[in-house]
């Protein structure tokens, strides 16, 4: 994956190099809609054109016809345009334009108008993997390389408080790219289980049964490990024996993280409850209060699942709880509202939905997403509570920072007296940096 995270798009339909980029179509559509888009996550910020071309699969076969073009800007972006009228399956291709040379594209499908003319295969659709069973066949889940270098602050690597080991746990498409580019920026040893299904993404289609990964995640768990990371429904998958196995490392001093928690195990029940009345907020709330030692109130809003408690409430979105902790036995957890799965999006073409572990910017027009590289700052808060439930605490305990016209104030303050470096950037809109101070 070249582009990360991608989250802001859906499930991009295509990456490369030069962007992520997704129409998430519906499966089917019964008329046709007024209005389809694209939307586009570019690696660098920039303008280019882009031309939308569409045809109807006969006989496994495209004829493409430009129907839309325009330029878009920025990091973010959606491309509106009027859907081409027809009937039977739709293929739809989006095209990124640099100095004359097509630098993306991506290609989806749906049956529109009640009728379906075949499947469309992506050009380039990748491989498509055996089933691992649960009868000792090996199988490799984690997904951790960090070979493939992406743009990213070098946050905390390595960290004063040591490096800690790590284990991350999720199901469907998403998320792992998440964990991989935490361990980019701060001291990981990252181990990943995922918990997959049938899913496709970018024209590669896997096929994992997910009795096998739960098994292999049983394998991991009989190793220790500084703190677990859990996203969203995974909970419900996971299994008796599994969940049991977390709760007693925990129990015995490992650290928890928990990104949007569901189907949480009922010994939590006491310090975690979700309102039974409503699910997720229906609009994006502003951020308030402490977020891993982080100003919440400098990340962008987004909405939450409603809970009615959350242990000892540090930061709200809106009036509700945002990121709460809580101890079990000699444990530490943290607990996170931010919505990590589209509300609005669609289960994949095997009925799987992607969970992520950062919070979700994916949904709603694309001008509502920051230009700025503001999940730079969501990695580090999360960042910081991993470190903080591991146990692996800085001499440094807190601070804050103040900016005025030729004015930067910086106040630390730490446990004891210490001699420290500070790094500070001083960057533009689009997070580009423009000056470096040591102090």
């Amino acid at each position: 994956m070249a582009v990360a995270p991608f989250d802001k798009v859906g499930t991009p339909d295509k990456v490369n190099e030069f962007a992520a980029g997704g129409f998430n179509l519906a499966a089917e559509y019964p008329k046709t809609p007024a209005q389809l888009s694209f939307k586009v996550r570019q690696a660098s910020p920039g303008t280019c054109d882009i031309r939308i071309s569409a045809g109807v699969l006969a006989k496994g076969k495209v004829n493409f016809k430009p129907i839309a073009k325009g330029t878009v800007s920025g990091t973010h972006s959606e491309f509106k345009f009027s859907p081409l009228k027809g009937r039977g399956t739709i293929v739809y291709r989006a095209e990124l334009i640099k100095n004359g040379k097509v630098m993306f594209f991506a290609d989806a499908s749906a049956a529109f108008n009640n009728l379906n003319t075949g499947l469309y295969t992506q050009a380039l659709p990748g491989q498509k993997i055996k089933d691992s069973s649960p009868d000792g066949a090996k199988l490799n889940l984690n997904f951790n390389s960090t070979a493939f270098a992406t743009p990213h602050i070098k946050w905390a690597k390595p960290y004063a408080g040591g490096k800690i080991k790590v284990l991350a746990i999720n199901t469907s498409t998403g998320g792992i790219r998440d964990m991989i580019e935490m361990a980019q920026r701060f001291d990981i040893d990252l181990t990943t289980n995922f918990i997959g299904g049938l899913w496709s993404l970018s024209g590669h289609v896997m096929s994992l049964n997910v009795k096998s990964c739960v098994n292999e995640l049983a394998k991991k768990l009989k190793q220790n490990y500084d703190v677990y990371i859990v996203s969203s429904n995974a909970w419900n998958v996971l299994g008796k024996g599994n969940t049991a196995a977390i709760l007693e490392k925990v129990s015995q001093g490992s650290g928890l993280i928990m990104t949007e928690p569901v189907g949480f195990p009922a010994e939590f029940s006491k310090f975690l409850a979700v309102n039974p009345k409503r699910a997720v907020t229906a609009n994006a709330l502003k951020w308030s209060g402490d977020f891993g030692g982080i100003d919440a109130r400098l990340l962008p809003d987004t909405r939450v699942r409603e809970y009615v408690k959350m242990g000892k409430v540090t930061a709200r979105a809106g009036k509700l709880p945002l990121a709460g902790t809580f101890d079990y036995g000699k444990g530490k957890v943290y607990a996170l509202a931010a919505i990590v799965a589209n509300p609005g999006g669609k289960a994949g073409m095997y009925g799987s939905k992607p969970t992520f572990f950062l919070p979700q910017m994916s949904y709603g027009p694309a001008a509502a997403v920051p230009q700025f590289n503001y999940f730079e700052y969501q990695m580090a808060a999360i960042a910081k509570m991993l470190f903080d439930a591991a146990g692996k605490r800085s001499i440094i305990t807190d601070g804050s920072v103040a900016a005025a016209p030729e004015k930067l104030t910086l106040n630390l303050n730490a446990a004891s007296a210490v001699k420290v470096e500070a790094l500070i950037t001083v960057r533009d809109k689009f997070s580009a940096g423009l000056q470096t101070l040591k102090v």
